[in-house]
């Protein structure tokens, strides 16, 4: 997520509008169209996943065989860098409970005025509750790996996808 990168968040912002979420939308929806189709028909699409419509930069190129190599470390390394995160709530925290309402993996409870990360519950990792915090009061703890700067970066959601949209899920 971009919360916590602050040189994706610095002109991400300035770059987004209705025009730009229209033609994503439509991308997507005409991606989802070619599955849709793909379940009904109950066919096998072994379509190349490029995760993007531009090419591979020329400087990247010499590095692909080498990240095929180490696809399996970094998948393991990534699952269990995803459920480390120590996340707190700052002094900024009103305990109008947007967090818990909106993790479904309800790893998130206020026990009195305090929000609490079970520590049995594994998150999913989609940050949610750092997004869409109305004061943007939760942060996550720096770690030697992994530097945070979700505490001086604004945040970022979908401007059509609402607290409510994400949280009736879990019904």
């Amino acid at each position: 997520m971009p919360s916590g990168s602050a040189l994706l968040l610095k002109s991400f912002p300035e770059k987004i509008n209705d025009e730009i979420v229209t033609w994503s939308e439509l991308k997507a929806q005409k991606k989802l169209d070619s599955i849709q189709n793909t379940i009904i028909n109950q066919e096998i699409n072994w379509e190349e996943d490029t995760r993007s419509d531009e090419p591979t930069p020329l400087y990247v190129k010499p590095f692909i065989p080498l990240l095929f190599l180490l696809r399996p470390l970094l998948n393991y390394m990534s699952k269990h860098v995803e459920t480390s995160f120590d996340f707190y709530a700052d002094s900024k925290f009103t305990s109008c409970g947007a967090c818990q309402s909106i993790c479904l993996s309800e790893k998130i409870k206020l026990v009195g005025q305090t929000p609490v990360w079970s520590d049995e519950v594994k998150g999913y990792g989609c940050f949610a509750c750092i997004n869409y915090c109305p004061e943007q009061a939760i942060q996550i703890k720096s770690k030697w790996y992994l530097r945070s700067s979700t505490d001086k970066n604004g945040r970022y959601h979908h401007p059509k996808v609402t607290l409510k949209d994400i949280a009736i899920q879990k019904y």
